[in-house]
């Protein structure tokens, strides 16, 4: 019914990369969660002008690399995830690369909108190819 290269055959096999997560990658985003830990500490515990001038800084900083941070954990799902979970997806790329994609493509809160509904409708058995 379908051919080989189809995701919708039975037969398709995905071809999963895991992929390579830097140091610095790592620091980065540590970095973003502690910013994000103070940021709530300061928020529940200002002091004066100063520290709704250090909250107004962090948020802007936190917002800056909230699409980082996001593709950094799907990243580490890549690399946790057994290989039996990520092929079910039935679509072509899968919903993770898809999810990088979109975040990539159209920035944190499109692109996770657009993640999300693509992850929704994965349950689906059609399938095919679909790019964002």
């Amino acid at each position: 019914m379908y051919g080989v290269d189809d995701p919708r055959s039975i037969f398709y096999e995905r071809k999963i990369i895991k992929p390579k997560i830097t140091y610095c990658d790592i620091l980065w985003n540590a970095i973003v969660i502690l910013d994000f830990v103070f940021m709530t500490i300061l928020f529940f515990f200002p002091s004066g002008l100063l520290g709704v001038i250090t909250i107004l800084c962090m948020k802007v900083f936190f917002l800056i690399n909230f699409r980082r941070l996001m593709i950094f954990s799907i990243k580490i799902y890549q690399i946790c995830a057994p290989s039996t979970i990520r092929n079910r997806c039935r679509f072509e790329p899968s919903c993770s690369n898809y999810f990088i994609e979109c975040l990539e493509k159209y920035g944190s809160v499109k692109g996770l909108v657009k993640g999300i509904d693509r992850l929704v409708r994965c349950s689906m058995h059609d399938g095919g190819f679909d790019k964002p």
